[in-house]
């Protein structure tokens, strides 16, 4: 006897270009697979890009006063929330991702709302101390292009960055590291 046939699914896609927020490293090139509203793979994630994407299946249902009801209500609810609201804030939460602070900022701007993140009350004091002392800092894209000598100092990168070597430092060619991992001194 045969197993029974498995039905297919009813919703499939990729998404080629994914950003993972799993480590820092922002990687861009993660390819997730949804079928049937979950991500089933994320194809060139690590270990913790995986864990981070998780399964992503999102709640099929919400609440509204007490009471449940689907998305689509909960939203035209929330919509209307907004668009009575006179001085509305828009806060962005932590890990998003640019493209959904792209739209939290838009959407601020088309509703005239303040905008604020969760950086503002927990980084304000640093903020203001590299104003007015100056602090030394660099993009991912720097360190990739720019840095002759890496130090690693108290921590295991290929743990906490697994794909940090690949795609920022030492391994990847840069404008003033023409060589790579050649061109540069690793500690």
């Amino acid at each position: 006897m045969s197993p029974p046939p498995v039905a297919p699914p009813t919703s499939f896609r990729v998404e080629p270009n994914a950003t993972c927020l799993g480590c820092g490293c922002a990687c861009d090139d993660i390819a997730v697979t949804l079928r049937d509203g979950r991500i089933v793979e994320a194809a060139n994630a690590c270990a913790l890009g995986a864990g981070w994407f998780g399964d992503g299946q999102a709640p099929a249902q919400a609440r509204v006063d007490e009471r449940t009801v689907q998305i689509d209500e909960a939203l035209a609810v929330a919509a209307g929330m907004v668009a009575a609201a006179t001085h509305p804030l828009v806060y962005l939460a932590p890990d998003l991702t640019c493209e959904a602070q792209r739209e939290g900022v838009a959407l601020a701007d088309a509703i005239g709302a303040a905008l604020d993140t969760i950086t503002s009350d927990t980084a304000w004091g640093t903020i203001l101390a590299a104003q007015e002392r100056g602090r030394a800092s660099a993009t991912l894209g720097e360190g990739r292009h720019r840095a002759d000598v890496v130090v690693w100092w108290g921590i295991d990168p290929a743990r906490r960055y697994p794909r940090y070597a690949e795609r920022y430092v030492p391994l990847p060619i840069g404008l003033h590291a023409p060589g790579g991992r050649r061109s540069r001194t690793v500690l």
